[in-house]
């Protein structure tokens, strides 16, 4: 057929040929479905899924860090939290855990995280305000012989890796984030270290000056006994350092915590739906009052109106709920001050006991007059390295208390469970069948109508036969130009 022939579509040709070819799909066609659903199943691999829930809070002034160029590039910390959750650092850590590298026989540890890097999945979802982590491992096939235990191992290494990145997420904005509280926090913990380290040094050179005592032989008081003097002087010293630092921290907590608290309680409107604080309550009084602001402004219903009256209702009872856990809640927390308190007397009654215990052995304790004025000088140095912790401890306390931390700011909403099936299902498995059986019946329509047509063609009295105007006879014929 030459390019200015013309393509005739001859309609009742293609009827014949569709009808011949569908009985004969009606038989062949089931069975091709049927091979093709069954070789899917046993030869399609599947993935498994699992996903794990986080609740994110921003930090209020995370953008005043080293985060300049991500402002200037209009980086958002959505963004910034999938960016951590896909890169090369989470995946390591990971993969320390699950070890994909012998599981799935890769050559490298580098094969791992690299499939690990692509087959997490961050979703940030602005409905419910969640970030949803899901890691996709692939596994064997539906139907596979003998490979039951293996898919419950993909199922298992699923959910635990993505638990997993959940952990390591928390622990990278604990540890390494920029944001001004995670600096304070850190720089805190740094030098509330160096403030234990420089004690411990200081509390060990004395320890160990007083030891040197135990081989002394007083001159003027051979019977006293600078041994077993020396020794005690040794847990005095350790008993006091340790329980100083327990009362400054008790005393920095409990005030800090109770004013911070209260602080809270007189202003409950204004805290983040998120902050555990009562938050049940205060989702009910929020959605009451909701209810009748949009029933009262938006459909201006009148004030006696039945749906009004129930609304107002609401807002009284769930506003009087409120009320009564904040009492209840405020009763609690004099209850633990109290016991805080009382802790704090035993305390300070238990340092002024090792206090009088010291200067009673350091009066038994007979030294030459150089040792005493070193004995002295190492004293003054653990008093001081002692005051620095407890300065260190109470600004600690205070940060943890005052200060939101990576790992607070980011909470496991949902863990990750192991996936009921993998994907793609049954329902996808048989679509994907159902169109492999339908192409051979479109091919053999489509070979039957141009063979058809060939004969047509071949035979000049079918191929010039008049087209009678009978309606019931007439054969449709539609001209299309040729390409």
């Amino acid at each position: 057929m030459s390019q200015n022939d013309e393509l005739v579509l001859y309609f009742d040709l293609l009827t014949a040929v569709v009808r011949r070819y569908v009985r004969l799909w009606m038989l062949v066609g089931p069975m091709l479905f049927v091979v093709f659903l069954v070789l899917m199943l046993f030869l399609f691999p599947q993935t498994y899924e699992a996903t794990v829930s986080l609740s994110v809070q921003h930090a209020p002034n995370a953008g005043s860090g080293s985060s300049g160029l991500s402002a200037l590039l209009g980086q958002t910390n959505q963004e910034k939290y999938i960016g951590v959750l896909k890169s090369r650092r989470l995946a390591e850590e990971v993969e320390k855990q699950i070890n994909l590298k012998s599981f799935y026989h890769l050559r490298t540890e580098r094969d791992a995280d690299d499939l690990l890097m692509r087959h997490v999945v961050p979703v940030d979802n602005s409905n419910d305000g969640l970030l949803y982590v899901s890691v996709r491992l692939p596994g064997p096939a539906r139907w596979a012989l003998g490979a039951g235990q293996r898919r419950a191992q993909v199922k298992e290494l699923a959910a635990k890796a993505a638990n997993l990145y959940a952990i390591a997420l928390q622990h990278y904005y604990a540890t390494s984030d920029n944001d001004r509280d995670s600096v304070l926090l850190r720089a805190g913990q740094r030098e509330l270290e160096r403030a234990q380290a420089a004690y411990h040094r200081a509390s060990e050179r004395l320890m160990t000056f007083v030891q040197h005592l135990k081989g002394l032989t007083p001159d003027e008081s051979p019977s006293v006994d600078t041994a077993g003097t020396s020794g005690a002087l040794d847990s005095l010293y350790t008993d006091y350092g340790k329980t100083a630092a327990e009362i400054s921290a008790l005393e920095k907590t409990n005030s800090l915590l109770r004013a911070g608290v209260l602080k809270q309680l007189s202003h409950l409107s204004e805290l983040p739906a998120d902050d555990p604080l009562l938050r049940t309550a205060r989702m009910n009084l929020a959605l009451a009052e909701n209810n009748y602001n949009q029933l009262v402004y938006a459909q201006q219903l009148s004030p006696t109106n039945p749906q009004v009256v129930q609304a107002r209702a609401q807002v009284q009872l769930a506003r009087k709920a409120l009320q009564q856990q904040e009492k209840g809640y405020l009763y609690r927390l004099d209850t633990q001050y109290i016991a805080n308190q009382a802790r704090l007397k035993a305390l300070q009654a238990q340092e002024n006991r090792i206090l009088g215990l010291i200067k009673l052995a350091a009066q038994h304790l007979f030294v030459r007059r150089e040792l005493s004025t070193q004995l002295a000088l190492l004293e003054a140095n653990q008093k001081l390295a002692l005051a620095t912790l407890q300065t260190a401890e109470e600004e600690a306390v205070r940060l943890r208390l005052s200060t939101v931390s990576g790992k607070s700011r980011i909470s496991v909403v949902d863990s990750a469970l192991p996936p009921r099936a993998g994907s793609p299902g049954l329902l996808t498995f048989g679509a994907l069948s159902f169109i492999l059986a339908l192409l051979p019946l479109g091919y053999f329509i489509v070979r039957g109508y141009l063979h058809a047509v060939a004969e047509r063609m071949a035979s000049p009295s079918l191929a010039e036969a008049p087209i009678l105007p009978q309606p019931e006879k007439t054969v449709e014929v539609e001209r299309i130009p040729s390409r």
